[in-house]
């Protein structure tokens, strides 16, 4: 599991107002990360 990824992805639902998922913190990162590489990193 990649760490960084991890603390990305919590930062992005501790600071949203709204309902997030794996492809809009792929948008925020500007693709860096993939969707799949996230939903994967949940799986594990």
């Amino acid at each position: 599991m990649n760490h960084e990824n991890l603390e990305r992805y919590i930062d992005s639902h501790i600071s949203s107002f709204v309902a997030t998922t794996a492809t809009d913190l792929s948008r925020l990162l500007d693709g860096e990360v993939s969707h799949d590489a996230i939903t994967l990193m949940l799986l594990a």
